[in-house]
């Protein structure tokens, strides 16, 4: 029976400060920003759920899912303030973050909508939705 390659364990999203004296942020490459998504982040997200149980985006539609995820409506790219304004978050089911979202953001970053246009229940949102739905 052939032999299995034992996986290695990814990298701490931490590293130990020099000489021991606690944790650091892990250092600025790509997607650093992965290690503000916390417990903090678990709990505020699960509260923000609670009271916003309904998919903005499928409620603009017209239909009842389930909040899946807290999304930001602007890409905070690490930013903390942009991070933890509660105000720039909104409820998302998975398909409208993995579909919708994406394809809101792509346009943003080329310059052709503006960041009101994140939000899944703008005109926009819900013109990208009805395309992709089909």
């Amino acid at each position: 029976m052939a032999r299995r390659a034992r996986l290695k364990a990814p990298p701490s999203l931490v590293t130990p400060a020099q000489g021991g004296a606690g944790l650091l942020p892990p250092p600025a490459r790509g997607r650093s920003w992965h290690w503000l998504y916390d417990w903090r982040w678990t709990k505020a997200s699960k509260a923000f759920i609670a009271r916003n149980p309904y998919c903005i985006g499928c409620r603009a539609a017209g239909r009842t899912e389930l909040t899946a995820l807290t999304d930001h409506v602007v890409p905070h790219k690490g930013d903390r303030a942009l991070f933890w304004n509660a105000e720039g978050w909104q409820p998302s089911c998975r398909w409208h973050h993995d579909v919708v979202k994406q394809a809101l953001e792509h346009m943003y970053e080329a310059g052709l909508i503006g960041a009101e246009s994140l939000r899944l229940d703008s005109p926009v949102a819900l013109g990208k939705a009805r395309k992709l739905r089909r």
